[in-house]
């Protein structure tokens, strides 16, 4: 179909995360051939990546959708702890903080930076919705060096995914703040060029609310292995992928309303619906995230029996990770589970992408939220830290699910499973 057609070897467009605050020239948006491999000592099959903006252009942005009628790519702000937003519109009010800007990027894939007339904030989903929904900007200005409010605000402030629908007349957003899945209208002028979208032409889907999702269907998240009648309590959206007529929603429960020892409390669950029709959300996709995921660093003393690279529930205080805070104090401990000298990891899940394969298979990206809320060689989140330093370390997963010819599909964690590294 034309919505899966690309071309033999297409331009990926990927999303740079640079620490502290950055010179405006410093690229935020990289490109490079799908068959790019290898590195720079290689005799062949590499290509340098190419800058396609800046962070004086778009600041920090992690989500992307590619509107093929004007050959132009979509940005969204991404909140990330040490790293700092775009300037938006260059405006300050209620209804335009950068958490919510999404930036216009002309031609992605052609290796060059465009002039910044022509990569500008196309649309603040605050301004289009007339109220701050996807919450107020965590960074100070300049990002500082202990940026402390932004490690509880990593996935569950301003945009995640984005993706346009198959006839590309809509581009749909997740908003971690207010957990909705919004929609905005997509249209172009005589001359090809995109119309923003007004205020007030917005849907949104409320992903907290079980009335969204078809009878027996919705999401059932737990907290201390108990049922949790509140989906606000755990429930965590991000990725999107349109697939064959349907919108696909991929989200976790966190396991962050519980105390965070039963890891039975953290799952992941995709959801769909008829984007023509505008149905309910129909479960396609839930399993545990509890499998075993042996060692995160490979070379290092590692005993498998800790799963030092194992799912752990949300974590908002980095304080009760630390060893006497907390029964699952586990960063800094005295066993050393997650530790290795100033090296530090605690993998928390956000469902950050999906998309299909040829045979109709999943491809699940989860991405490691502990990524997002630490730096290298960066202070740790205590209050009134100026001295102290480690280096964070990310363990994210793809994997596979294969389809069951009914709507519904089933995952497969054997293949992540490392019980020897």
């Amino acid at each position: 179909s034309g919505e899966q057609f690309c071309e033999p070897d297409p331009q990926i467009l990927s999303p740079l995360a640079r620490q502290g605050d950055q010179d405006d020239t410093e690229s935020s948006l990289i490109s490079f051939p799908y068959s790019s491999s290898g590195d720079p000592t290689d005799a062949g099959g590499y290509t340098a990546p190419a800058a396609e903006a800046t962070y004086g252009q778009t600041g920090m942005v992690y989500g992307l959708a590619y509107w093929g009628e004007g050959d132009i790519a979509f940005a969204s702000a991404y909140v990330k702890r040490h790293t700092e937003l775009g300037p938006g519109d260059g405006l300050i009010g209620a209804d335009d903080d950068p958490t919510g800007s999404v930036y216009l990027v002309p031609e992605p894939g052609d290796g060059a930076v465009e002039p910044d007339v022509d990569v500008f904030e196309f649309f603040n989903l605050n301004e289009v919705v007339g109220s701050n929904v996807t919450g107020t900007n965590p960074h100070a200005s300049p990002v500082s060096d202990l940026d402390f409010d932004a490690y509880a605000a990593a996935g569950k402030l301003g945009i995640g995914a984005m993706e346009f629908n198959g006839d590309g007349d809509r581009l749909y957003l997740t908003n971690l703040n207010d957990r909705r899945l919004y929609s905005v209208p997509f249209s172009d002028d005589n001359a090809g060029n995109p119309i923003t979208p007004p205020v007030g032409s917005h849907t949104s889907i409320d992903l907290l609310s079980t009335s969204s999702y078809a009878a027996g269907q919705a999401p059932v998240c737990t907290t201390n292995g108990v049922n949790d009648t509140s989906l606000a309590d755990n429930l965590r959206p991000f990725g999107l992928t349109f697939h064959d007529g349907r919108m696909y929603v991929g989200m976790v429960c966190s396991g962050e309303a519980g105390d965070g020892d039963n890891t039975e409390d953290i799952r992941a669950l995709v959801y769909s619906f008829d984007e023509a029709s505008s149905g309910l959300l129909e479960l396609a996709l839930d399993f545990p995230l509890n499998y075993n995921r042996g060692c995160g660093l490979t070379g290092a003393a590692c005993d498998p029996a800790n799963n030092e690279a194992n799912w752990n529930s949300w974590n908002d205080s980095y304080a009760l990770l630390i060893d006497g805070n907390a029964a699952n104090g586990e960063v800094e401990s005295s066993g050393g589970n997650n530790s290795d000298g100033d090296e530090i990891w605690y993998p928390q899940p956000m469902f950050t992408s999906l998309d299909f394969g040829a045979n109709n298979e999943m491809i699940l990206g989860l991405r490691d939220r502990f990524g997002d809320q630490v730096g290298h060689n960066q202070l740790i989140p205590i209050a009134g830290n100026i001295t102290d330093l480690r280096r964070g370390d990310a363990f994210g997963d793809i994997l596979r699910a294969t389809s069951n010819g009914d709507g519904t599909w089933t995952a497969s964690t054997a293949e992540a499973t490392n019980t020897t590294e």
